[in-house]
């Protein structure tokens, strides 16, 4: 970074209580790179957001059984600085924008990823690669997702990995770059690089 000056980055923490313990992988995960401002999405404010970026969690709500919060949607649906959604929050990212959720067969553990478009988010990650993953809940492929994102991985279990927004620079991964080594780290770099060349 210019100066060694880390960008700054406001995580907002989805989990249903507000518990550092939770966030302990993602902190050291974004540490070598940005500075973090944390916030719980029950005391997220869309019109304070003064950050270089956002990035969303992942947390055991279910939005196949509760809407976005409307302070998370706002932001998903507004900002213009660059925003990483994963796991709920990837989930989030593309249900604000119309696209569906729908409930799955469980996924606990290593997923093999095939990666469709080597680029943004995901580049440098190879044709196929591994990550992460803990969820029931996905999101759906359909005419709805795919007006607004384009689908840059996915894998047997879950076709929408990674997905990219078509004019904004807005990105979300199902799997957990915070607990994948060292695919997670090259992801946390791909964000930084964003990030710096957007601002």
């Amino acid at each position: 970074m210019e100066g060694n000056v880390k960008l700054k980055v406001l995580f907002i923490d989805c989990h249903q209580t507000s518990d550092d313990k939770q966030i302990t992988d993602y902190i050291s995960w974004l540490e070598p790179f940005f500075n973090i401002e944390k916030v719980h999405v029950d005391r997220l404010s869309p019109t304070k957001v003064d950050t270089d970026a956002i990035i969303i969690s992942g947390s055991e709500r279910s939005l196949s059984a509760e809407p976005v919060p409307k302070a998370l949607e706002t932001i998903c649906l507004e900002t213009t600085r660059p925003l990483l959604g994963i796991g709920y929050g990837h989930q989030a990212l593309a249900a604000a924008w119309g696209a569906k959720i729908v409930t799955k067969d469980r996924i606990e553990g290593e997923e093999t990823i095939r990666t469709q478009y080597p680029k943004g988010i995901i580049h440098n990650l190879g044709l196929f690669f591994t990550g992460l993953e803990s969820h029931s809940d996905q999101v759906l492929r359909n005419n709805k997702l795919m007006k607004n994102f384009c689908v840059l991985a996915e894998s047997s279990n879950c076709p929408v990995e990674a997905i990219q927004h078509k004019e904004r620079p807005l990105w979300g991964v199902q799997f957990h770059p915070e607990k994948s080594i060292p695919e997670g780290r090259q992801l946390a770099e791909n964000f930084a690089r964003i990030v710096k060349q957007t601002k």
